[in-house]
């Protein structure tokens, strides 16, 4: 059997920690979700639901709960979503209303459309004009730390990204995850990545690189190469400090040939990392052990 063939026996045993939920209508603010936040318990593994726009995902059987801080940087929704979740969750930093994200998606046609209609709020920025992190922002970072919750990124901008995480390394967060490295409209260096990780690591945190599927399956037309974007940056970091993820949940037309299923694009970008020479053994670790040492589940 080659790797090709054993991935499979792999992909059974992932956790996906970023797949889009709706509620119970499909809907998340403006965006229409493929599943549910109950049907997303149904999808074969693991997944941690993350919704742009929804208070919170609460977990529930096989689904780890999370806050994504779209409506403001504020530590009381993650207190009380804190006495939701009975496990391990993540608290993402501003996706779409991020002030980094509106930039750089500001001349962006394909994605403007995407996301007509959907932001709510004033865009939302971690630092200060001096470049400094906001009071603010050190409060909500204090609440993730107070909550045992996990920090990600978001859509924060790298520079932001390069003060938020030490700062947060510093205050005692239980671990850290650097959202979607790779994406065009965030990407955080290499550099920056082996930086980041160094210093969790002299401070016993750990912070991973996350790629994430969809990224490569919904890419613009030349945006990326795989080796470029993708297989250089995991071997120079090391798979033992990245995670791939799906971040699906997009609703896929009907007779799409595209993967729409957490399993599905966790799959097809597995194979096309392996078919271009990273081993088997780096995607089981990135999409079940680092997954699992993430969440401390014992999940199957």
């Amino acid at each position: 059997m080659g790797a090709r063939e054993h991935l499979n026996d792999i992909t059974t045993k992932a956790i996906d920690s970023h797949v889009h939920v709706g509620d119970r209508f499909h809907r998340d603010g403006g965006l229409h979700r493929m599943w549910t936040v109950q049907e997303a318990g149904n999808l074969g593994l693991s997944v941690v639901g993350k919704a742009h726009f929804l208070p919170f995902v609460p977990e529930s059987t096989h689904i780890y709960g999370s806050v994504t801080l779209n409506g403001g940087l504020h530590p009381k929704l993650i207190e009380r979503a804190s006495k939701e979740m009975s496990r391990p969750w993540i608290v993402w930093f501003p996706s779409i209303n991020a002030k980094a994200h509106y930039n750089a998606v500001a001349h962006d046609d394909a994605w403007q459309k995407l996301f007509t209609g959907i932001t709510l709020g004033k865009p939302i920025e971690v630092t200060d004009k001096f470049g400094k992190l906001t009071s603010q922002s050190i409060e909500t970072i204090d609440a993730i730390c107070q909550t045992g919750a996990i920090l990600a990124t978001g859509h924060l901008s790298s520079d932001e990204v390069g003060v938020l995480v030490p700062r947060a390394i510093q205050m005692g967060v239980r671990s850290v995850v650097l959202t979607h490295v790779s994406s065009r409209h965030n990407r955080v260096s290499v550099d920056e990545q082996n930086k980041l990780i160094a210093l969790g690591e002299q401070a016993g945190v750990p912070v991973y690189a996350e790629h994430c599927a969809i990224t490569w399956i919904d890419g613009k037309e030349g945006a990326y190469d795989v080796v470029r974007d993708f297989i250089k940056p995991i071997q120079a970091v090391g798979a033992q400090h990245c995670i791939l993820s799906s971040d699906s949940g997009r609703v896929v037309p009907s007779g799409s040939q595209k993967s729409a299923t957490p399993m599905e694009c966790l799959t097809a970008f597995s194979k096309l990392l392996i078919d271009n020479d990273l081993s088997l053994s780096d995607i089981q670790q990135m999409i079940v052990t680092n997954p699992r040492r993430l969440l401390q589940s014992n999940d199957a």
